[in-house]
């Protein structure tokens, strides 16, 4: 796709959790180009101005497979990269969803397990300390919940099927 067909296509899927400027899109093409994930070849129509069209090379599309497909390491990167991950992979299937929420189940188990173990957040106020590890172990646990109904959501729609 070119440039501005490609940011019409993110903000027709994403755009209810991710606006993109122009600017931002053609540093992002320009930083995968430089990794080698895509490639980009100027169309020339007589008919119109001459347009760069980006491809995705193998090595990206094995990149972006890898990321898609992994969980993300903080629960702060639920809100737009996990979503982000969901829109793509709901392209493939329900099982795929699935399985991804079943990976970043597992993450923030582990990472409610270490806020267990913690006790209090430091501050010199541990009342404070406690209401900020409460309140931390809280989201991690609705976003643990909110993760199973999204599997189990993915699981009927397959049996639908």
């Amino acid at each position: 796709m070119h440039g501005y067909e490609l940011r019409q296509r993110l903000e027709r899927g994403l755009g209810a959790l991710w606006h993109i400027a122009s600017s931002q899109l053609y540093s992002v093409l320009h930083r995968l180009g430089d990794r080698g994930w895509v490639v980009a070849h100027v169309e020339s129509d007589a008919s119109r101005p001459s347009r760069t069209v980006y491809e995705t090379t193998v090595e990206g599309a094995r990149a972006f497979e890898e990321w898609v497909t992994a969980p993300v390491e903080h629960l702060r990167d639920m809100r737009i990269e996990f979503l982000a991950k969901i829109y793509f992979l709901r392209r493939r299937s329900g099982a795929a969803v699935a399985a991804l929420c079943g990976k970043q189940i597992e993450i923030l188990e582990s990472l409610d397990v270490g806020l267990a173990r913690h006790g209090n957040m430091e501050s010199d106020d541990a009342q404070f300390g406690a209401t900020v590890l409460s309140f931390r172990r809280k989201r991690m646990r609705s976003m643990i919940e909110w993760l199973r109904e999204q599997v189990e959501s993915m699981s009927e729609t397959e049996e639908e099927r």
